[in-house]
């Protein structure tokens, strides 16, 4: 049996008969129980009567042992359904046993603890006597076996209406409950074939709607994770034209002996090549740092001298472009937990993309503050500022705010995202704002060390 559906059924029919069998033979059990226990209260109420009867027709017990055992009552003050089978023992008013039975004969006397079961004759008010009847003392009569034999096969025609019942509504929700499975299976299988388009139809609010919101999102991310993979190859393939082109054209135009051997010439191709091999570093340490394998060695640092050192770095390079360089820490400087090369590294990326969008006599500052909980750092440059429409996507690979530079003005494209993956890494988080024609301020924040 390989179909969940049918399982399902068979569960809920095991179910069914196990439940139905306790049901059914506790209610028999209760039933009859009960019905004996009316039969018997009601025999032996009329069997009291009819010797009150007996003993307000005679005035007094006189003659009752000879009529007892002979079945009806003269005068028809007994009926034969009243009389009963087995022994029974009768007391009158003084404790002297009239009728015996239990180990007992007659004339003898009885004491009050054997009387403690014993039923009350009453005649106008009065205790006459008393009767001792065990609770098989009647006889079962043929109407009332055969009222518990109907009830018996009531019982047995509910159960099964009841399994048949069971049945259909197993048979109900086990299609309520295969059906989204089915989907699901037959979803998962054109996710495999490559249709990362398709998308579940699941209106339920159950645990199995939210398992097919799950695989819808997860069919979205991966549709996502697709192109993305696509468009990072296609970027990939043209970042690495240009190096690789002009290293070629350099190289066959030398073999030809179109271009002569001039210092020159290496110096074009090696700075190319350096080009080459740096993208393909940015590229490495992206890819590690967002799969988590880039090597991270966490310390409590201070980030005010890796400012510092970072922007001391770039002061050249700002000179040229007539960019000032400040750093305006606060007056406290508390410690964070970072890699320290790491964080060098993200600091330099942000310069060195700040440089790349602050034009000439502009100005960079580095701001180091703090708060209860954590750590602030920004770089703020006088730029031209970013586009609203651009500011999320301006951590992407191979992003530029003016498509039209070459890496030569513009960069790899890269720094911007494994700034944002090292900071990641790291337990930090980056931000940016900016408004056109203010520039823009990238700031990155860390949990306060505390001290210990």
């Amino acid at each position: 049996m390989r179909s969940l559906r049918s399982k399902l059924i068979l569960a809920f029919l095991v179910v069914s008969l196990i439940v139905l069998a306790m049901v059914v033979a506790f209610a028999r059990w209760s039933t009859s129980t009960e019905f004996r226990q009316y039969v018997l209260d009601r025999n032996q109420e009329n069997f009291v009567s009819s010797l009150g009867n007996y003993y307000s027709q005679e005035k007094s017990w006189r003659g009752v042992g000879q009529v007892i055992p002979r079945g009806p009552m003269p005068f028809g003050m007994m009926s034969p359904q009243a009389m009963p089978a087995g022994e029974i023992v009768l007391v009158d008013a003084d404790f002297n046993i009239l009728i015996g039975g239990r180990g007992t004969r007659p004339g003898q006397r009885i004491s009050h603890e054997q009387l403690r079961d014993a039923l009350p004759v009453e005649v106008d008010g009065a205790i006459v006597g008393f009767v001792l009847l065990r609770r098989d003392a009647f006889r079962e009569q043929p109407n009332e076996a055969a009222f518990l034999q109907r009830l018996t096969q009531s019982l047995l025609l509910g159960s099964l209406a009841v399994i048949a019942l069971a049945l259909i509504l197993g048979l109900i929700l086990a299609r309520s409950l295969t059906n989204p499975l089915r989907q699901l299976t037959s979803a998962t299988r054109r996710v495999a074939a490559g249709d990362l388009e398709f998308k579940l139809d699941i209106s339920s609010q159950d645990e199995l709607g939210e398992l097919a919101q799950s695989f819808n999102m997860m069919n979205q991310r991966l549709a996502q994770l697709r192109d993305d993979r696509r468009q990072m190859t296609a970027d990939i393939a043209h970042e690495l034209r240009t190096p690789v082109s002009v290293i070629l054209g350099y190289a066959d135009g030398l073999k030809e002996k179109v271009i002569h051997p001039s210092q020159e010439t290496f110096d074009l191709i090696q700075e190319q090549a350096e080009q080459l091999e740096h993208l393909i570093e940015d590229l490495r340490i992206l890819t590690q740092a967002e799969a988590g394998e880039l090597s991270i060695d966490i310390a409590a640092t201070d980030p005010l001298p890796l400012v510092e050192r970072a922007m001391a770095a770039f002061e050249h390079q700002a000179a040229r472009q007539g960019i000032t360089l400040t750093v305006a820490p606060e007056s406290e400087s508390p410690a964070i937990m970072v890699d320290p090369d790491r964080f060098r590294q993200v600091l330099a990326n942000l310069i060195s993309n700040a440089l790349q969008n602050t034009p000439s006599g502009g100005q960079i500052t580095t701001r180091v503050t703090s708060d209860e909980k954590r750590v602030l750092i920004s770089v703020i440059d006088t730029g031209p500022g970013i586009p609203p429409e651009n500011i999320d996507r301006i951590f992407q690979r191979f992003f530029r705010l003016d498509p039209s530079r070459s890496r030569d003005t513009g960069g790899s494209g890269l720094g911007l995202s494994i700034a944002r993956s090292l900071v990641e890494r790291q337990g930090g988080q980056i931000e940016v704002e900016s408004e056109l024609g203010q520039g823009a301020c990238f700031t990155i924040s860390f949990p306060r060390q505390t001290p210990s």
